[in-house]
């Protein structure tokens, strides 16, 4: 039998660099658009701004 769509479920494969990379400080820091996401964070409350 033909498989027609792609199996989901895995889409998350742990890598610390890649995080840290991604969503950490330093990246959001760095953009006018990291910043806001910083803020909204820092408004909401949240414990962790980011990784």
């Amino acid at each position: 039998q033909q498989i027609r769509t792609k199996c989901r479920g895995n889409e998350y494969q742990p890598n610390n660099r890649k995080r840290k990379r991604t969503h950490g400080w330093i990246k959001r820091i760095s953009t006018p658009a990291g910043i806001e996401v910083i803020l909204r964070r820092m408004l909401k409350g949240r414990k962790s701004l980011s990784h």
